[in-house]
C-alpha cells in the first residue's frame, strides 16, 4: 500500500472534493469567507496527513498533535 493510499487520505480528499462542488452554491458574502476559511482547514488537515503518512511512526505523534489543533475550530 502507497503512503498516500490511506484510508484516512482517501476520505479526506473525498471530503475536499465534495465541499470543492458545494462552494460553489454559498451566496457570494459567505463563499468568499466561510468557504475559503473551511478550505484551508481541510487543505491544512489533508497536508498533515500527508506529511504523517512519510515519517516514522515516532514522529506520527508529532502530527496527529498539530492535525488535532488545526481541527479545533
Amino acid at each position: 500500500m502507497n503512503n498516500l493510499d490511506t484510508p484516512l487520505i482517501i476520505k479526506t480528499y473525498d471530503l475536499y472534493k465534495l465541499f470543492y462542488e458545494y462552494v460553489g452554491l454559498f451566496p457570494k458574502k459567505d463563499k468568499y469567507s466561510l468557504g475559503v476559511k473551511c478550505e484551508a482547514y481541510i487543505l491544512a488537515g489533508l497536508e498533515l496527513l500527508i506529511a504523517a503518512s512519510s515519517v516514522t511512526i515516532g514522529k506520527k505523534l508529532t502530527h496527529a498533535n498539530k492535525l488535532t489543533k488545526t481541527a479545533r475550530i
